[in-house]
């Protein structure tokens, strides 16, 4: 599988008072299978570059290629179907993506316009709203009843529904408490294990760190850096540049380690951590 920028720009309000060039030059290969973060400062550019993955946004100039599917400015928009069931989409505010009478038909509404018969798509409804930590009761409510955190979820499962080989998601734990953002991380993790690339926008640095493969560092519209997430966080005196609230246990790191101790900035977890402290005291 294919997933690649090249020299891509994207121009909002083009020819207008209000121009402004959100995307520069952006060369992106994507490494398929895996979990990617994009991260930045607000502004930067992710959610353009993101939406460029299903062609909800098309280029400027230069090219998107994902498998057999080119997105460029002079092709016409046919035949998205295709890279759309591909490609599945969640927003960052789940209610752009909510508009039916209730939650059981909007989450079938994705499976049933791929072709999908209303009673296949009833039990893949049952499935998914469970898969988002939801039980089959809320298929009956309106999807218009619920809390932020809610709504997420009911939006996330109206995406897996249809089964995309990539799922894209704009900040995906926003309005969850911090359980239920570690239980959606955990099925994205899942579900990559299962063979879904999964690209992901971010500003929670732990999740990061402890979820993520690779990370894409976007600074004014262009990719300042593209690295696995072991590199970045190894790299203090970068990430510093960043102005993005870093990982607990990157700053627990990095204050013992001024200390003289000499601990791999890319540990995740606290027993990881606990373990590399007992090797280097009792060595």
């Amino acid at each position: 599988m294919s997933i690649k920028f090249e020299k891509v720009n994207h121009i909002y309000g083009l020819n207008t008072p209000f121009e402004f060039q959100a995307l520069k030059d952006v060369d992106l290969e994507i490494i398929p299978g895996k979990i990617t973060a994009i991260v930045g400062h607000t502004g930067s550019g992710k959610s353009t570059l993101i939406q460029h993955l299903n062609a909800l946004l098309q280029p400027h100039s230069g090219a998107i290629t994902i498998d057999e599917f080119v997105i460029t400015k002079e092709k016409p928009k046919v035949s998205l179907k295709p890279l759309r069931k591909k490609v599945g989409m969640v927003f960052q505010f789940p209610e752009y993506q909510l508009f039916e009478e209730t939650i059981e038909k909007d989450i079938c509404f994705g499976p049933k316009n791929f072709g999908v018969s209303d009673e296949d798509a009833l039990l893949i409804a049952r499935k998914t709203i469970k898969d988002v930590g939801l039980d089959e009761s809320y298929l009956s409510r309106s999807p218009f009843d619920l809390s932020g955190g809610q709504k997420r979820r009911v939006a996330i499962a109206g995406i897996l529904a249809s089964q995309p080989e990539i799922l894209v998601l704009d900040e995906p734990t926003a309005g969850l408490d911090p359980q239920g953002a570690i239980e959606m991380m955990q099925l994205f993790a899942r579900l990559n294990r299962q063979g879904v690339t999964i690209i992901l926008v971010t500003h929670n640095m732990d999740h990061v760190l402890e979820y993520c493969d690779q990370v894409v560092v976007m600074n004014e519209g262009q990719v300042e850096r593209h690295c696995a997430v072991r590199d970045l966080f190894n790299d203090h005196s970068y990430l510093h540049t960043l102005n993005i609230e870093m990982p607990i246990i990157s700053k627990f790191i990095n204050d013992i380690n001024n200390c003289g101790y000499h601990l791999d900035g890319a540990i995740k977890t606290s027993d990881e951590l606990i373990k590399a402290l007992k090797e280097q005291l009792n060595g």
